[in-house]
């Protein structure tokens, strides 16, 4: 279930918002993922994807940003 959730979160991104989004989808390196990434001209919007009827704490915010941290990406 979490695969397809995810692509749903990945799908819905460009309606939840205003912003134009070039290009979208999950994102990966070594031991850091993302669920969610979405590129913008203003840069990027990451989230998690969290399948649970739990509230989701603080925690995994701390770990999104620390694992915006390591993404890299370029234009060109």
């Amino acid at each position: 279930m979490s695969p397809l959730f995810e692509r749903l979160c990945q799908e819905t991104l460009p309606q939840l918002d205003d912003r134009q989004y070039r290009d979208g989808g999950q994102w990966w390196f070594q031991e850091h993922e993302l669920d969610v990434l979405g590129l913008t001209a203003e840069g990027l919007v990451a989230g998690e994807c969290k399948f649970t009827s739990k509230p989701v704490t603080e925690d995994v915010l701390r770990d999104l940003e620390r694992t915006t941290e390591h993404v890299q990406w370029s234009d060109t």
